[in-house]
């Protein structure tokens, strides 16, 4: 089962991951672009998006792992659905907070810069304002990710556990 624990793993972490990279893609900067090429300014944020993604992907992965521990234990009867209904909330929620993230950092941004459209600094290849950008992005995914397991972990499967006298 162990090894049929990390195959289901794996390929969770790569649909979540592909789940990323596409809603990095969605992102303004990305999906004004018609060529291929990224500057250097779009090229950091690009980076501090997807490592701001992996932190919270980490702490998703932890909560899968006990997940598939929890519904191979007390649900074995409807293992499969409980692990996809759950798994799947799961893997929601932690798209939610990378989200949340993205924007509370845009916000954040707001107060350093004030008035300074995104999409012109990022055109103009300003490279302190892509710095400014992902630390915020990267300072706020450090400080909140810890926080999200326990999020993660209010939505696991149910354990009913009878008393006893």
């Amino acid at each position: 089962m162990t090894v049929l624990k990390y195959t289901l793993l794996f390929c969770w972490s790569l649909i979540l991951l592909s789940m990323i990279i596409f809603i990095i893609r969605c992102h303004p900067f990305i999906r004004r672009k018609k060529d291929a090429n990224l500057n250097l300014s779009e090229t950091i944020y690009f980076i501090a998006l997807l490592i701001s993604g992996t932190l919270v992907l980490s702490s998703l992965l932890q909560t899968l792992a006990t997940d598939f521990d929890i519904t191979q234990k007390f649900y074995q009867d409807k293992a499969f659905i409980t692990l996809v209904t759950s798994g799947s909330l799961i893997s929601i929620s932690g798209a939610f907070v990378f989200i949340l993230f993205i924007v509370t950092a845009r916000g954040l941004s707001t107060l350093v810069s004030f008035k300074r459209d995104p999409l012109i600094e990022f055109n103009a290849n300003n490279i302190a304002y892509s710095l400014l950008r992902a630390g915020l992005l990267l300072s706020l995914s450090f400080l909140i990710s810890p926080f999200c397991n326990t999020l993660f972990q209010y939505l696991l499967p149910t354990i009913a556990i009878p008393f006893y006298r």
